[in-house]
């Protein structure tokens, strides 16, 4: 089967939308948020809609504030640019992941300090820039990559909260899954796979 360009450009926003939300430092906290609030089917599917909205609007409002910059990167420094890019805002997400504790002394109470402190914790989506450059450059316009790369962020932020919010009823589990998602190193695998389909994507 060929596919076209466009196809693929499709595709590989839509899953480097999904791959990437699997760094701890995106989904972690809320889904010990969910757990905490006793979250059914539908909380956890508007608060995942609500926190790729965020995601994904932060980081086009940072591209329109400086395309003018970045739209000058040629095709052959555009990877490097993503691989920065993905760098710098998993090494500054990792350093803000200490905050999950401001999510756990929080406990269910409504508040809504607890919402603001996880949507605030992921950021902007460094990863979403680099598609949208190349999207330019294609000339095929913004909507087609940031509505896969939402789409398919939606979809692995929902399955991945609502597991969460199910293994921390586990006692052993809670305390290992937030030791593990603090250590320094956890970001990477996922950090490589989206720099890997983004190596692919940035070379159609």
């Amino acid at each position: 089967m060929n596919l076209s360009v466009f196809e693929v450009l499709a595709l590989l926003s839509g899953l480097a939308g999904v791959v990437h939300l699997f760094a701890p430092d995106h989904w972690v906290p809320a889904a010990v948020l969910a757990w905490q609030r006793n979250w059914g089917l539908f909380k956890v599917l508007g608060f995942s809609i609500r926190l790729i909205f965020f995601h994904v609007g932060t980081a086009f409002v940072l591209f329109w504030l400086f395309q003018g910059l970045l739209l000058k990167t040629s095709p052959h420094n555009l990877m490097a640019v993503a691989v920065l890019m993905i760098a710098a805002g998993g090494i500054i997400r990792t350093l803000r992941f200490s905050r999950l504790s401001s999510v756990l002394r929080l406990g269910p109470s409504p508040s809504g300090w607890g919402i603001y402190s996880v949507i605030a914790l992921i950021g902007p989506s460094e990863s979403l820039i680099p598609i949208l450059i190349k999207s330019h450059q294609m000339g095929v316009g913004y909507l087609l990559p940031v509505g896969t790369f939402a789409a398919g962020s939606v979809l692995s932020v929902f399955v991945l909260i609502r597991i969460g919010r199910e293994i921390w009823d586990r006692p052993l589990l809670l305390p290992l899954g937030i030791q593990w998602a603090n250590q320094r190193f956890s970001i990477l695998p996922a950090a490589v796979s989206v720099i890997a389909g983004l190596a692919f994507l940035l070379k159609v």
